[in-house]
């Protein structure tokens, strides 16, 4: 499963330029009936939050296809409401929706969470793939205080500095998952950089 972070950033200046040339006003009704969930998932994060439940209706109403798109798409959508920190919810969203292969959105989705709980616990950084007989990783999803008490730009840095390192000590197949570990956390950082208005630095 392997992902480019330079395909990464020129998906997301397509899906910025997607939103920007959407004319999308706040008061405005939009009429989602036949919009697919690869459709719904180039929304921008702000008229997604807007119009939450007229978009989740049509969801619903969406069936799976074999390619996971919809499975994909719910995942994104819920990061709306994650938590009371805004930056987080839009950084989330923008993130996965960033990420066009909905494989690698669930994928991503998943080591995120996983990555979210154990820093929380205070249990040592490990990717999601790595397991062993004492228990390394937390299974307890976290409440939406939980997550409200966590320092971003903490969880960040120590995600990148810690899967880099391992990117840097591996070869082969575990050195491509790293690879895509780290991509993805350099495009998460430069979605809750854009949101809370700081600088990124690549």
């Amino acid at each position: 499963m392997q992902i480019s972070f330079n395909n990464y950033i020129n998906t997301v200046s397509q899906v910025k330029k997607t939103n920007e040339t959407s004319n999308y006003q706040e008061n405005e009704k939009v009429d989602y009936s036949n919009y697919s969930a690869g459709d719904i998932r180039k929304i921008s994060y702000e008229e997604a939050k807007a119009n939450y439940e007229d978009i989740q209706k049509r969801i619903n109403e969406l069936e799976d296809t074999k390619d996971g798109e919809k499975t994909a798409l719910m995942f994104q959508y819920a990061k709306i409401n994650m938590s009371d920190n805004d930056n987080l919810n839009k950084a989330m969203y923008e993130t996965l929706g960033s990420i066009e292969n909905p494989a690698n959105t669930m994928w991503m989705q998943l080591e995120m969470q996983i990555n979210l709980q154990d820093f929380y616990a205070g249990k040592p950084t490990e990717a999601s793939f790595v397991v062993s007989n004492d228990d390394i990783h937390v299974s307890t999803e976290l409440s939406r205080a939980q997550l409200n008490s966590i320092d971003i730009d903490a969880f960040i840095s120590t995600m990148l500095d810690k899967f880099s390192q391992d990117l840097s000590e591996t070869t082969g197949t575990v050195k491509e998952q790293y690879q895509n570990i780290v991509n993805g956390y350099k495009l998460f950082q430069q979605h809750y950089n854009d949101a809370v208005g700081a600088p990124f630095y690549a």
